[in-house]
């Protein structure tokens, strides 16, 4: 059975695998074996499978697997099969109220989020599994779990809704807006002529990097135009594009992962990749090209392009 949470003996703090695989692109952690049940009696260890793989050469995403086995009757295990049984619906059991609410994507990151720390095991010793204070504090994790502040891992958390057909019930929830299911949350740019709506939302397709003209950022050109509706006329075509200037790539904590994964799509398949970007389309001052440059570098991810044909 594969854990959803595991403590992080480097960061102190219970957490999922695509959160501990953030924390390891920002240089926050380092020891993808660096975790333990948060029961202090329990032995059982983890590691977190491919932490330490790029973006762009995933076949599979982050999990923790487990290298020591629970004891019997962990608390821990415990409250995972309960919730594992609810889920499924075999138990009376009410189950984890924040399953049944919509993820979130916050528009901006604790100033400590991605910060390395110097670790104790205070908070695993000192909170008691079983307790009261030991399920509020599980609750609590669960809930940071389904919080997300970089495109990315929402991108992960939409890819999963595809493979499991829950895209059209799965909800999540931009700021403090109402929710949306992630396919209306993602829209895609085809096909060509395609009307895309003029507000917020995460728009993806395929695009080629190019270095601006100045040498300054990365432009990321999507192929095919777009029809923009009521924010330059009905029916004009405009070909999107977003703007990655290098100021804001070298102050952004995830700077590491997104640079390896522009220099590998630059390198090879002739620059192609499939981008992302949550941005509000913005009509052009000049020229027919479309505006998708979101406000932080957390809001665009980048794929590789074979990631197209899983989405087509």
């Amino acid at each position: 059975m594969r854990n959803e949470l595991s403590f992080s003996i480097e960061r102190n703090e219970l957490i999922n695998a695509e959160r501990a695989y953030e924390l390891y692109w920002s240089e926050a952690i380092r020891n993808q074996q660096a975790f333990r049940c948060p029961d202090i009696t329990c032995p059982a260890a983890f590691t977190c499978v491919n932490m330490y793989r790029a973006a762009n050469e995933l076949k599979q995403q982050p999990h923790f697997r487990a290298r020591v086995e629970h004891k019997v009757n962990c608390d821990f295990l415990d409250d995972i099969v309960k919730q594992t049984l609810s889920r499924s619906g075999t138990s009376g059991s009410p189950g984890d109220p924040a399953a049944a609410l919509p993820d979130r994507f916050l528009l901006s990151r604790p100033a400590n989020d991605l910060v390395k720390i110097i670790a104790t095991d205070a908070v695993r010793t000192n909170v008691q599994l079983g307790t009261k204070q030991g399920n509020d504090w599980i609750a609590a994790a669960r809930r940071r779990s389904t919080e997300f502040y970089s495109i990315g891992r929402l991108v992960s958390r939409w890819l999963q809704a595809r493979k499991t057909g829950t895209a059209n019930s799965r909800t999540v929830q931009f700021a403090s807006g109402a929710p949306l299911t992630y396919s209306q949350a993602f829209v895609s740019l085809y096909p060509r002529g395609r009307q895309i709506p003029g507000i917020a939302r995460v728009y993806w397709g395929k695009a080629r990097i190019r270095r601006s003209k100045d040498n300054s950022s990365y432009v990321l050109y999507f192929s095919e135009p777009v029809s923009t509706g009521s924010l330059a006329g009905p029916r004009v075509l405009l070909k999107p594009l977003m703007i990655l200037r290098d100021d804001d790539l070298a102050q952004n904590a995830m700077r590491k992962a997104t640079a390896h994964i522009i220099s590998d799509a630059i390198k090879n398949d002739d620059s192609w990749c499939t981008a992302f970007s949550y941005s509000t389309p913005k009509p052009p001052k000049s020229g027919a090209f479309l505006d998708l440059t979101p406000t932080s570098v957390d809001f665009l991810a980048i794929e590789p392009i074979a990631l197209l044909s899983e989405l087509e």
